[in-house]
């Protein structure tokens, strides 16, 4: 009777402690807990938190959203000897608005801490993978440290029973990733030290000479087809010259139209100088009015003499063809 007693006292003992931990559980995700700045389902989540009883932080602290986004962004960790980003852009929008609010927030004794899923590179292609960490100012420094990096995800678990564990001060994460060094950032395994103003600059500079080249190629591209653009029209202008000169309603060639059928210009500037020239000398040669021959049966022996004198100074000029020579000359002595 007494071991039965006994064995009913443990089942008690043991359905209380389990109830304890149930229930602490849960409350980690209680919806009235107002310690969160963002949470998904019973497992992603950024909040405040307690420091682990280390020195204070120097909380509030203020940054904007674009602040915190151009801190975490440039981050990278090394996986199986390749470089990636530590976190990508969906994991950005949820993170950066909800840590800059969770710094203004803060006291000195409380840390904001995250857990975030994101697409990352797993063993055959990108997957599901966890990212947690804990994330404070002080020293004058944002200070990060991580306790899953890209860690894969046990779906067989229930989050209220094992949630995501944020990083830790004081425990060494064994880890088989590590973050890449870059100027302004202090690298201590699973923990970084950012000297904010240092590391953002230094990150955008990178940014811009990446860029650079890529714009120059890409404005080198269209000066190129602004160049073929122009001197297509150059083109087809010299042509529509050379035929308004060869009909018998133009008598001369200007020397602005000569200079710009003659000497192609090699810039871009240039060949737009040519094609306004041209254009102007195509619009004066359309404008020119025809040479019309008198062909009155009155007309005196004098003025066919003199009509058939100009046709021929015209033809010895090539300013007309010999089939147009030919046939004018015709129509002064049929006059006749």
């Amino acid at each position: 009777m007494r071991a039965v007693n006994s064995f009913i006292t443990l089942i008690t003992i043991l359905t209380l402690s389990f109830s304890s931990f149930t229930a602490s559980a849960f409350s980690l995700f209680n919806e009235a807990d107002n310690s969160y700045l963002w949470r998904f389902k019973d497992e992603q989540y950024v909040r405040l938190a307690p420091n682990e009883g280390a020195s204070a932080n120097q909380h509030p602290a203020e940054f904007t959203t674009d602040r915190i986004r151009a801190i975490l962004a440039p981050l990278q960790v090394e996986r199986d000897k390749t470089t990636i980003p530590i976190f990508e852009d969906r994991e950005l929008d949820i993170l950066s608005p909800a840590i800059a609010t969770g710094l203004s927030r803060a006291t000195p004794a409380e840390d904001v801490t995250f857990a975030i899923i994101g697409m990352h590179r797993g063993l055959i292609s990108n997957e599901n993978r966890v990212t947690t960490g804990r994330i404070f100012y002080q020293a004058g420094a944002l200070q990060l440290v991580f306790g899953d990096l890209h860690a894969e995800i046990d779906y067989s678990q229930d989050r209220r029973l094992h949630p995501f564990i944020a990083g830790s001060r004081y425990k060494n994460t064994a880890t088989t990733w590590k973050i890449v060094p870059q100027t302004g950032l202090t690298v201590q395994q699973a923990q970084i030290s950012i000297a904010v103003d240092a590391f953002v600059q230094a990150a955008q500079q990178r940014a811009l000479s990446r860029e650079m080249p890529e714009k120059l190629a890409g404005e080198t591209q269209k000066v190129s087809a602004e160049t073929a653009r122009l001197t297509e029209e150059v083109s087809q202008l010299k042509a529509e010259v050379q035929t308004l000169r060869q009909s018998p309603n133009t008598t001369a060639q200007s020397p602005a139209m000569l200079k710009a059928t003659t000497t192609p210009p090699a810039e871009t500037q240039e060949l737009k100088q040519a094609v306004s020239k041209l254009q102007q000398e195509v619009k004066t040669l359309k404008q020119t009015p025809p040479v019309v021959s008198s062909t009155s049966p009155t007309a005196t022996a004098t003025s066919v003499e003199e009509r058939l004198l100009t046709l021929k100074s015209l033809r010895e000029k090539n300013l007309i063809t010999e089939a147009e020579y030919q046939q004018k000359r015709k129509q002064i002595l049929d006059s006749l």
